[in-house]
């Protein structure tokens, strides 16, 4: 093998990726967290004709523990030097984005197997055809986005508080 084609082979990404990055942790968390939540959707579509309103909001209430999870182990991963609110935040979005991404294809892939047992409506839109329920999923994705940067951001702060106390009574 010449030196130029061992070089090519050595820049190639997937020779640099390690499982043990925060980006890879937080893309598995993501994927955990949107399989706990279709599941979720799916005994509750199970168990309830109408499902109660507050009820709904299990799904997100999965997604925050998941992220709260993530985040309490990025912390202690950390050093001295790494700025926590930083990587937290870059972790939680990640986080967010893996799950919503992974929720729309297992919502999209049930639905083609089982329509009655996914989300059916969405902000007055009824899931009556494949193409209107990948609006209705897609939406839901976004919400997960939001809901999951918002949460990120709340636990962060709740996380950095006893670090700073610390820092200042010392």
């Amino acid at each position: 093998m010449d030196i130029q084609t061992e070089n090519r082979a050595r820049r190639r990404w997937y020779h640099h990726f390690s499982w043990d990055s925060m980006y890879a942790q937080a893309g598995m968390a993501g994927l955990v967290a949107a399989i706990f939540m279709a599941t979720a959707i799916f005994i509750l579509k199970l168990a309830f004709e109408e499902i109660p309103l507050w009820l709904l909001y299990m799904p997100y209430l999965l997604l925050i523990a998941k992220i709260w999870f993530f985040l309490v182990a990025e912390k202690k991963s950390l050093t001295a030097s790494e700025s926590f609110f930083d990587k937290g935040i870059v972790g939680g979005l990640t986080v967010s984005l893996a799950a919503a991404i992974s929720f729309f294809v297992i919502e999209a892939v049930i639905f083609t197997i089982v329509p009655a047992v996914t989300i059916s409506n969405k902000f007055g839109m009824q899931a009556t055809d494949f193409g209107s329920a990948l609006t209705v999923f897609g939406s839901q994705s976004l919400e997960i986005i939001v809901y999951g940067f918002i949460s990120t951001f709340i636990c962060l702060q709740y996380l950095k508080r006893p670090a700073e106390e610390s820092q200042t009574t010392a």
